[in-house]
């Protein structure tokens, strides 16, 4: 599986979430049944540390994405 950015608002800031999904189509899918019976089920305690050298150009094609809308 693919990981995509779904990227929300609220209370006047933009929030992302991180999906797992096959394809585009299928996180679109994804993203339509957790508008319809999506839950929270838990909170997060613990993740591991993120490795810098991969986020940090996904973080600024992010940056420059905001910057430019």
């Amino acid at each position: 599986m693919k990981k995509y950015c779904i990227e929300y608002r609220h209370n006047g800031r933009v929030g992302m979430v991180e999906y797992h999904a096959d394809d585009w189509e299928d996180a679109e899918r994804r993203l339509r049944s957790l508008k319809g019976n999506g839950e929270v089920t838990g909170e997060i305690v613990f993740e591991s540390p993120v490795n810098t050298v991969t986020a940090f150009p996904i973080q600024i094609y992010l940056w420059f994405k905001r910057l430019f809308q």
